[in-house]
């Protein structure tokens, strides 16, 4: 339910001692502000389509700062995906934080490790990430980035 707020706002000097009648005096102003409270209206989620791009954009940024360690090719089936957080001007907020890898055996998992670090690695050194600000808050603030080491054949 709104709220009606009135506001009445004076202004007017001090009152001058009898002795300084003669000076000009200011006049009051007096005005009336009259409002209400409304909520402020909900962001819209911002286009599908236009937030894909913007995340295939992020991707393919850091895609090109990956460097994948050398290991052995068990090791490539290993997927990580991490969570990164930016600040509006495309630097890292914080360190990117492995959220999970799918595919470690127990023959690969030695290599786990050394597969989340050249993860993280590629999102430090591509930060920071080139995509526009106005989109800061609703779509790149937080991502979810998923590496999948290409096998060489």
């Amino acid at each position: 339910m709104p709220v009606l707020l009135t506001l009445l706002l004076i202004a007017a000097p001090a009152p001058a001692p009898a002795a300084a009648q003669h000076k000009l005096t200011r006049p009051r102003v007096v005005r009336i502000v009259t409002g209400r409270l409304v909520p402020p209206p909900k962001p819209r989620a911002p286009d599908p389509d236009l937030v894909e791009r913007v995340v295939a954009d992020a991707a393919r940024q850091v895609r090109g700062c990956y460097r994948a360690p050398r290991v052995a090719s068990e090791a490539r089936q290993i997927v990580t995906r991490l969570a990164v957080r930016y600040t509006a001007d495309g630097k890292l907020a914080a360190a990117p934080v492995v959220i999970a890898q799918e595919g470690v055996t127990e023959a690969n998992s030695p290599y786990a490790r050394r597969m989340a670090e050249a993860a993280a690695t590629a999102v430090i050194r591509c930060a920071p990430v080139r995509l526009p600000p106005p989109l800061h808050a609703t779509v790149w603030r937080e991502l979810e980035l998923t590496f999948r080491p290409v096998r060489r054949v």
